[in-house]
């Protein structure tokens, strides 16, 4: 036996000698001098029992093999050995083979504590209740030969047994989690649970709403605490010397015990949820294992597995998998969302709605729920998942964005979202699908493997310009990729001019087209503000136009906003087309002034506006109709928002008004019109524009 204790006593004297066994099961002594007179006679002791590992009986008293050695020569050289049996030794036989057990676990344990010892703990056998960790003393209880079912290995020959609970005494000492209860295996502990709460059997017990959390709570933390052990005791075995693989079960992918609880680790049909013992085992085991498949190309390391587990002390499993996801640890975490999903813990088949070849089209994106939901008494438990964050990576699976608390199967991106991923680099994009359940208390995230997508490549709408804000004003932001262009088809209800521009802080162009798409009006570069482009197109109602834009550099992405107003009027001094955004006339004069214009039937008024110095003003229409207003700032691609860059009524008129806080380093595109474009205002068409300094 390896790493016994032995001691040898001398009956005519006083000395002793002891130590343990050498890694070939030897212990040498030698004699010199003087105590060569008393080696003639001498006892060998042998215990059960070393410095981390221990074996008792019921009364912890440590099992002993005594011996006297009566013929030991003087001077000279004594072989003694002893094989211990365990129907010839009896519990003295079986002790040295649970010790035997013990003390592999524990040698393992002390390789995954960097070498440190971990200290002893004590196995009582036999004993009248079954099998247990006694969290407070440090030792096992195991059952008596009587309890073992038909078929399974004796108690003395239960590794299995031995490493749970083991792994038990390393839980007290490294990472230890107050949950204790009933558990059986192939029945998750939130039906345990239940059952124990169920103490009258009634065929109509619901569990009371007030009872939720903790329900969920202890399931989850004894589903953890109880299959970690069990893990550990099969994973353990692998590391153990060929020399006692020949024990029966010792070094297989199952848990097998005396009283005939069977767990096989190394399956992946397991789809019990959080609060499954079998299910998390089998999750750990192919985490762990070297054998790879469709579904488990993972192969986390016991050292790096240790790590985590003392270093973060997990109290549930999807406490583990976060302190793992988040880990310094290199494996691919698509891989781990893959093995998540395969054990159902994490939605998966996460699948995209949209135009492959139109990315002016926005995407939704939908996913298979998962989890384990329990039916108890007729009555349903939602323990499945119920919320999602959906997140985001571009090519180089760096981070984006993600979308959070997700209800349902299925998310629409906004259009700022998607505008977002098209203006990424690269063709591809990834999104990760995280997985919460919320019933009594949120549990998770479980992550999904990351999913590839490829971005169109082109992008072509039809803005609806008959509507009736359409008529007034028209914008939308767009992304753009690289080296892409925005097509749009555009018809207008009425004939007149319509100012075509870009607004925000990149490089445009646009290109112009009659409907068929190659006979070119006009292109245009730098007139607009800035950078933006321009152009002025005199419409002809109901007519398609084909509206092209795209960035001046073909490395250039991200958004830029369209604009379109149907206008009359406004030339400024000394212009005589309306070419740029120049062309329009500039108000600049004084901080407070007020410009009068009239109104026409389908068209719009444009002015500019540069605030001559900077600070919070009011722009206010005042006229005797309904009338709109629009102050837009050049530089930015966002969409404009109600009451703080149009208006229709303020301060129950239906006069439009402004209040903000402009620059003088800008040139505001101001529109205003009739609320209703198509109205025939006569001869009561004047308006005017305040410009206020406040």
């Amino acid at each position: 036996m390896v790493g016994v204790k032995v001691k040898l006593t001398f009956t005519a004297s006083w000395g002793t000698a002891e130590g343990y066994t050498n890694s070939s099961g030897y212990y040498d002594i030698s004699f010199h001098d003087y105590w060569t007179l008393w080696a003639f006679e001498s006892d060998i002791h042998i215990y059960a029992e070393n410095s981390m590992a221990r074996v008792a009986n019921s009364s912890n008293t440590v099992y002993e093999k005594a011996e006297r050695l009566t013929d030991f020569p003087n001077g000279g050289t004594k072989l003694y050995s002893y094989t211990f049996d365990p129907v010839v030794d009896g519990d003295l036989g079986k002790a040295m083979m649970i010790f035997t057990g013990l003390k592999n676990y524990a040698d393992y344990a002390q390789a995954l504590n960097g070498g440190t010892a971990i200290e002893q703990c004590t196995v009582r056998y036999p004993t009248d209740n079954g099998a247990y960790y006694s969290n407070g003393y440090n030792y096992i209880c195991l059952g008596k030969e009587s309890m073992v079912v038909s078929g399974c290995p004796a108690v003395y020959a239960s590794w299995d047994v031995i490493g749970h609970e083991y792994g038990h005494h390393l839980q007290k000492h490294f990472f230890n989690r107050d949950y204790f209860g009933t558990h059986y295996a192939g029945v998750t502990d939130f039906e345990t649970y239940l059952w124990e709460k169920n103490e009258s059997g009634s065929g109509a017990y619901v569990l009371p709403s007030s009872d939720e959390a903790n329900a969920k709570k202890q399931s989850m933390g004894l589903a953890w605490k109880e299959s970690w052990p069990t893990f550990f005791a099969i994973s353990a075995q692998k590391s153990f010397s060929s020399a006692v693989g020949s024990v029966a079960t010792v070094g297989d992918s199952a848990y097998t015990a005396f009283n005939g609880v069977y767990q096989n680790l190394n399956t992946f049909n397991q789809h019990y949820g959080e609060t499954s013992e079998d299910t998390i085992m089998a999750f750990l085991y192919q985490l762990w294992d070297t054998a790879n498949s469709t579904s488990d190309k993972l192969s986390i390391s016991d050292s790096d597995l240790w790590t985590i587990m003392v270093s973060s002390n997990p109290e549930f499993f999807c406490d583990f998998i976060s302190a793992l996801y988040s880990s310094g640890l290199a494996f691919n975490r698509s891989d781990l969302g893959l093995l998540l999903e395969a054990f159902l813990f994490s939605a998966s088949n996460l699948v995209v709605t949209a135009d492959p070849e139109n990315y002016a089209v926005i995407p939704s994106f939908s996913w298979q729920k998962n989890g384990y939901d329990i039916t108890y008494m007729s009555h349903t438990y939602f323990l499945s998942n119920d919320k999602f964050d959906l997140v985001f990576y571009d090519a180089s699976m760096s981070f984006v964005f993600q979308r959070t608390g997700l209800i349902g199967s299925s998310y629409t991106l906004s259009a700022s979202e998607w505008n977002q991923i098209i203006a990424l680099s690269g063709t591809t994009y990834y999104v990760m699908v995280k997985s919460y359940d919320t019933f009594g208390v949120t549990s998770g995230p479980y992550y999904s493997k990351l999913y590839s997508f490829t971005k169109p490549t082109s992008a072509s709408s039809t803005p609806s310009l008959g509507t009736l804000s359409s008529k007034r004003y028209f914008e939308q932001t767009i992304a753009i990729a690289p080296g892409a262009k925005w097509r749009m088809t555009l018809s207008f209800p009425y004939s007149g001019k319509k100012a075509i521009q870009t607004f925000g802080n990149k490089d445009t162009k646009i290109w112009l087209y009659q409907a068929d798409g190659t006979t070119l009006i006009g292109s245009n570069d730098d007139s607009g503000y800035g950078t933006n482009a321009f152009t002025c197109l005199d419409a002809v109602a109901n007519t398609n136009y084909i509206l092209e834009v795209g960035y001046y550099s073909s490395y250039v992405s991200g958004e830029t906003k369209v604009s379109i107003t149907p206008f009359v009027g406004c030339l400024a001094d000394g212009q005589t087309s309306y070419s740029s955004y120049e062309s329009f006339v500039n108000i600049n004069t004084y901080p407070t002034f007020t410009w009068g214009s009239y109104l026409f039937g389908n068209s719009s008024k444009i002015v500019t506006w540069s605030p001559p110095e900077d600070g919070n003003y009011t722009v206010r229409l005042e006229s005797d109709f309904d009338n709109y207003l629009y102050v837009v700032d050049p530089t930015s691609s966002a969409p404009l928002v109600m009451n703080v860059d149009y208006n229709d009524d303020s301060n129950g008129s239906t006069n439009a008004s402004l209040t903000n806080d402009y620059s003088s380093s800008k040139k505001y595109y101001v529109v205003y019109a009739q609320y209703n474009n198509g109205n025939d205002l006569g001869n009561e068409n004047s308006i005017s524009v305040k410009f206020i300094k406040n």
